[in-house]
């Protein structure tokens, strides 16, 4: 006897593999959105490290360069070897006095608000080829080394992006 069509197991077999794909497919698309969403807050990490240090070249004389990460406004950085200064978005006015300053920093943590509430700028000052025989420090330098980290965290783990920049 010639039967056609499908007997009860042959198309539960069928349903079975279909869902699978369909189950592997889907969790594709899933990891690769996290991937897209992930690439999209690290870009505007970068940004914000490329508008530091446009903000900070364009800064006019070189205490400026080293002021805008003063603590407070009250540090002073002449004659230490490096500074390290984290700016969040809760960061308080550090110059009352150096508007210009304020609005560099300002700018700084409008963009920070994009990355999460646990964002924050860690940058790290050292001075380097001094002036005179001495050792290199803020004042007794040709030029500052910059390292401008973006820490911001990212489900469970906390992601950084690291630029290095010398004026």
């Amino acid at each position: 006897m010639n039967r056609k069509g499908y007997n009860l197991i042959e198309v539960l077999i069928a349903m079975a593999l279909l869902s699978w794909v369909v189950l592997v497919i889907s969790g594709l698309f899933l990891f690769g959105q996290k991937g897209v969403v992930s690439g999209k807050v690290q870009t505007k990490a970068v940004a914000v490290q490329q508008k530091i240090f446009e903000d900070i070249k364009n800064l006019p004389n070189y205490d400026q360069k080293y002021n805008v990460f003063r603590d407070g406004g009250n540090a002073t950085l002449r004659g230490k070897t490096t500074w390290t200064a984290t700016i969040d978005q809760d960061w308080a006015n550090p110059h009352p006095d150096g508007e210009v300053l304020w609005q560099v920093i300002d700018g700084w943590q409008e963009v920070l608000e994009d990355l999460g509430p646990t964002s924050r700028i860690v940058a790290t000052l050292t001075p380097r080829v001094p002036i005179t025989g001495a050792n290199a420090a803020f004042g007794n330098s040709f030029y500052i080394h910059f390292r401008i980290q973006v820490r911001w965290a990212e489900g469970l783990r906390e992601r950084v992006t690291t630029f290095d920049f010398s004026m």
